[in-house]
């Protein structure tokens, strides 16, 4: 099909091709409270029900699908992690998709590792940029987020807090150090971190640099909120909480 052949009130037709089976979608929310999920579906227009039954032919070609997804997901994740765990920790700079990559118009992703050790922390800085929507997160070598509805592993533009001269300051570590935008490893002494902006007007590196622990506050601005273990608790069951409406259907 060409442009022209799409059908006039379908202002978002996207076109396929004949060999295309998926449709991937993400959706991104930044209060977690308050945002609630598309409901979308897809209608084959030219379905016929009920369908042929399911031959040998057809389930056996099917099951090579599933283990061509699993050992080339397997394999892709890992070459990633791998990757990034040879390379020193450091800045991180997100970067526009190829022009080609239509799905992706408007989003900028930056991918790097931390390393971090029981008496050390990472202190992640990043001046926002006019967006739609930002976040920064930790994930395991294979991005995998690790306990994300009871540790605080993530933290977007609706969640952190800016300090005063417009910058925000994230703290790693594998300990509480008592400040509100904590990013907990759960763990994990090395693993990945990205940052995501939605139709930002630039794209701002996310400085890292590693303290030890007992350092932390003296590394960090006057006036930086902190957070109690009580309050820390409380963001942490609201958070669980949000995420399991979220993901109740």
């Amino acid at each position: 099909p060409t442009p022209s052949d799409a059908p006039e009130p379908w202002a978002y037709w996207l076109q396929t091709e004949p060999q295309a089976t998926h449709l991937f979608l993400r959706q991104y929310f930044g209060d977690w409270a308050t945002e609630e999920p598309a409901s979308l579906c897809v209608e084959r227009l030219d379905l016929l029900l009920p369908p042929p039954a399911l031959d040998k032919q057809e389930f056996g070609r099917r099951l090579d699908l599933l283990g061509l997804w699993l050992t080339a997901g397997a394999r892709c994740w890992s070459e990633w992690g791998r990757a990034l765990a040879q390379s020193d920790p450091g800045p991180v700079q997100a970067f526009l998709p190829p022009s080609n990559a239509t799905g992706l118009t408007g989003q900028a992703y930056g991918m790097g590792g931390y390393a971090c050790g029981p008496d050390q922390a990472v202190i992640l800085e990043l001046v926002p940029p006019t967006c739609a929507y930002w976040s920064v997160q930790l994930a395991t070598w294979f991005w995998e987020s690790a306990a994300v509805g009871s540790r605080q592993v993530s933290l977007n533009h609706t969640q952190a807090v800016t300090d005063e001269d417009g910058v925000v300051r994230f703290v790693i570590a594998q300990r509480d150090p008592g400040v509100a935008n904590w990013l907990d490893p759960a763990g994990y002494e090395q693993g990945t971190l990205a940052v995501r902006f939605l139709w930002a007007d630039q794209l701002p590196a996310l400085s890292y640099r590693l303290v030890p622990f007992e350092h932390v506050q003296r590394e960090l601005p006057p006036g930086t909120k902190v957070v109690t273990p009580e309050q820390r608790s409380q963001i942490l069951r609201s958070r669980r909480a949000d995420l399991q409406r979220r993901l109740r259907r």
